[in-house]
């Protein structure tokens, strides 16, 4: 029996889901945090919000959220869902949710078509790592499963958009890619854990794939990996995609207020199509 459970009827309907949220938290005050339904409708709404002492004392939202596709037989679906101005929400990926429950950690089932797959989210308590796993429960068909990075790198009291300051480019590190969008800034770097994952240069992304031996591989061969991000030291950034599941971790600099660093664009307006 789960502490916390909801089932499709729930998780699809908007006006319910969107009203639950989650948190998870460590000691440094880094957290993890949206609705049920991954659409962040709040300014310190954010998958990765750590603090950057470099800046401010303000914790600041480095990574805004991780879509994830599903793609079969040359067919993309998007689990994602965003909300934009007017009260539009793009991709719609809530619809793909079976179930959410909470026992030990968040865990997410989204049913698309043949597949099952399971999400679950975990932060470390003592460093600033978030873990994302990823399994495929079952799948009749060759499954490549996408991510792809939304990064934000603005305070949690500030909305941003795009702008010609950001540094779109990113490097290569073991087993995954880092960004950097403005100086002052912590590395985000995410690693995945899978050996089919494959980087690909934005904005196309890191996927991988998973072929089940048999129609019958979801309770006989279970595909599971993750995708890690990590924070820590500056360098390069962008927004990219990335790939079959492992999991998130990132670790902020802890450096003196003295070097602070000046803010990126910000704007305390509604948020654009482009803003996250």
């Amino acid at each position: 029996m789960s502490f916390l459970r909801f089932d499709k009827t729930q998780m699809t309907n908007l006006q319910e889901s969107l009203m639950k949220e989650f948190l998870l938290t460590n000691k440094s005050g880094a957290y993890c945090s949206s609705t049920l339904t991954g659409c962040n409708i709040r300014k310190y709404h954010g998958l990765f919000v750590v603090p950057v002492p470099a800046i401010d004392d303000e914790n600041h939202v480095l990574l805004s959220s991780l879509d994830e596709t599903v793609v079969q037989h040359g067919a993309e679906f998007n689990l994602g869902l965003h909300k934009y101005v007017g009260e539009n929400y793009s991709p719609r990926g809530h619809k793909y949710i079976q179930s959410f429950e909470w026992d030990k950690v968040p865990t997410w089932i989204y049913r698309i078509g043949g597949v099952l797959l399971k999400k679950e989210i975990i932060f470390r308590n003592e460093r600033d790592r978030l873990f994302v796993r990823y399994t495929l429960l079952e799948a009749h068909s060759p499954t490549t499963l996408r991510l792809r990075p939304f990064l934000a790198f603005r305070s949690v009291r500030q909305w941003t958009h795009e702008n010609g300051m950001a540094r779109t480019d990113y490097r290569e590190v073991e087993n995954g890619v880092a960004f950097n969008l403005y100086d002052g800034y912590p590395d985000l770097v995410m690693q995945l854990d899978s050996d089919r994952a494959t980087i690909i240069t934005p904005p196309t992304g890191i996927a991988a794939s998973t072929t089940p031996k048999s129609a019958n591989a979801a309770t006989t061969n279970r595909k599971t990996s993750s995708c890690r991000a990590i924070s820590r030291c500056p360098s390069p950034a962008a927004r990219a995609l990335c790939s079959p599941p492992r999991s998130i971790r990132a670790t902020p600099p802890r450096s003196s207020p003295s070097s602070r660093a000046k803010l990126p664009p910000t704007t305390r307006a509604t948020p654009s199509t482009t803003a996250w």
